[in-house]
C-alpha cells in the first residue's frame, strides 16, 4: 500500500490553504489599520464639532445674559 501520493496532495491542499490564510490574514490586518484610522479621524472630527458646539452655547449664554 503506497501512500506517497496521498501524503502529496494531502501536503499540497495543506500548502494551498496555508497560502490563503497568510492572504485572508494580511487582507484582514490591512483592514483592520483602515478602520483605525477611520477612528481616529473621526474622533477627531468629534472634538473639532465639539469644541465649535461649547462656542457656540457660549455665545449664546453671553447674548442672553447681555
Amino acid at each position: 500500500m503506497d501512500d506517497q501520493p496521498t501524503l502529496n496532495a494531502k501536503l499540497a491542499e495543506l500548502e494551498t490553504l496555508c497560502a490563503q490564510l497568510i492572504q485572508q490574514h494580511q487582507a484582514l490586518e490591512l483592514e483592520q489599520q483602515r478602520w483605525r484610522q477611520e477612528r481616529k479621524q473621526l474622533l477627531d472630527k468629534n472634538l473639532v464639532v465639539k469644541g465649535k458646539l461649547e462656542a457656540m452655547i457660549n455665545r449664546l449664554r453671553s447674548l442672553e445674559q447681555a
